[in-house]
Order: structure tokens, then C-alpha cells, then sequence
């Protein structure tokens, strides 16, 4: 039987080798998706800063934040189909901070980065390749 088989430009990576996704890092779709995500994230990111500006109630604001937490985590997981959270922060709350931004954001920015110079690469060998092809369909 004939077995036809091409590159999709799906990608095993790893996330602090804690979780393991499997991306096509130019998917539109999931482009889509990364940045609809992104902006739920950053509403939640508000809504948590008003939280806590307005919040003297220690446990107020800790039974608050374990909620947005939950909140955010469904975005990250929903994002990637599932739990990545888990493995990746543990019960560390996805917005404590890490070089001067949630933990939430520092993935969501790598992943964009990511995202970005897979495209570049990705553009860089198309026309060559594309050239091949058309020359050896113009004979």
C-alpha cells in the first residue's frame, strides 16, 4: 500500500521541560487562538489589579486570587486542548511574578516570540524552494 507522507511543520516542544505540546507554530488557527487568548488573559490581568487595589481583606483577596487562578489556568489550558498548568506552575498561582510579569504572560510571550521567528524561518525557505518547483514544472 502506498503510503503518502508529507511535513505538517507540527513540532514536539517542550515548556521548562516540565510539559510537551505539539505545534504547528504558523497554524493561523492557532495563531488565532494564542492571540483571542492573549486578550482574555489581559482583561483577567486588570480585573486582578483592580482586585487587590480595592481589597483590604486578607482572605478576601487570597480567596479571590486562588479563583482568578482557576480562571486563568482554564485559558492556558483551553488554549493548548489541555492541562499544561499542572506540570508547569504546580499550585504556584499563575499570576505571581517572574522578571516583572505574571508567569502567565511570560509564557504567553515566549510563545509568541516563538511563534514569530518560526515564521520568519518558515518565509526565508519558501521562495527557494517554490523556485525549484516552478523550474522544473516550466521545462
Amino acid at each position: 500500500m502506498l503510503e503518502l507522507r508529507h511535513d505538517t511543520g507540527v513540532q514536539e516542544i517542550s515548556i521548562n521541560g516540565k510539559v510537551t505540546v505539539l505545534l504547528n507554530l504558523t497554524d493561523i488557527d492557532f495563531i488565532e487562538r494564542v492571540f483571542n487568548a492573549f486578550d482574555a488573559m489581559d482583561k483577567q490581568q486588570d480585573k486582578y489589579q483592580a482586585m487587590l487595589a480595592g481589597e483590604n481583606d486578607a482572605k478576601k483577596i487570597f480567596a479571590a486570587a486562588r479563583a482568578m487562578d482557576g480562571e486563568m489556568r482554564e485559558l492556558i489550558n483551553g488554549l493548548f486542548g489541555f492541562d499544561v498548568c499542572t506540570p508547569l506552575y504546580g499550585t504556584m498561582n499563575t499570576y505571581a511574578m517572574a522578571d516583572g510579569l505574571p508567569v502567565w504572560c511570560n509564557l504567553m510571550l515566549c510563545l509568541i516570540d516563538n511563534m514569530n521567528d518560526t515564521f520568519t524561518a518558515e518565509k526565508k525557505k519558501t521562495n527557494p524552494k517554490l523556485q525549484k518547483y516552478l523550474a522544473k514544472f516550466k521545462k
